[in-house]
């Protein structure tokens, strides 16, 4: 039992209404389709100006939530660089120390030129003022999370030796 079944809606009687109602669906003039698409337009422009004037407020909010964002990101993903202490390592013989550190990426990006000076000097009294800085060496990349080793490039003497060459 379909729509077209039941006797108040024939088929015929549906077709007849159609063909007699579609000659006046034609004669709607060119120029009052025209009026009214204007119309729409219009209102679509102004309902365009008034979302615009009400959503300005939450533009400004995500321009400043993007510029905090990108503020974060720069600070985040860099390299950070830290010198980590090896060790002091007796050298073959037990003459001297030479003094050993680890340079450190802890970052999220490589640390480019980096350069680095290294050195080990005795203090006897353990109250040393003053320490030169030298040149710096090297010019290297360092990934993220590796440990590049480094060493000092003299060897300090070791407390034995210069107690022997203070007794001789």
């Amino acid at each position: 039992m379909g729509l077209l079944s039941i006797q108040s809606f024939n088929a015929t009687l549906i077709t007849q209404w159609l063909d007699k109602h579609s000659g006046s669906v034609q004669a709607v003039s060119a120029g009052l389709i025209v009026l009214l698409l204007i119309l729409a337009l219009v209102l679509l422009v102004i309902a365009y100006a008034i979302f615009s004037k009400k959503t300005a407020p939450c533009s400004d909010a995500f321009a400043s939530i993007a510029h905090d964002q990108a503020k974060f990101l720069r600070a985040t993903q860099r390299a950070y660089i830290s010198v980590e202490p090896d060790g002091i390592l007796m050298v073959v013989g037990g003459a001297g120390v030479l003094g050993h550190v680890g340079v450190h990426n802890t970052g999220h990006l490589p640390a480019h030129n980096v350069r680095w000076f290294l050195d080990i000097k005795a203090s006897p009294d353990r109250a040393e003022k003053e320490f030169a800085i030298g040149a710096l060496n090297g010019d290297a990349v360092v990934p993220p999370g590796v440990i590049m080793p480094r060493a000092t490039s003299t060897k300090c003497l070791s407390q034995n030796s210069t107690r022997k060459v203070e007794t001789q």
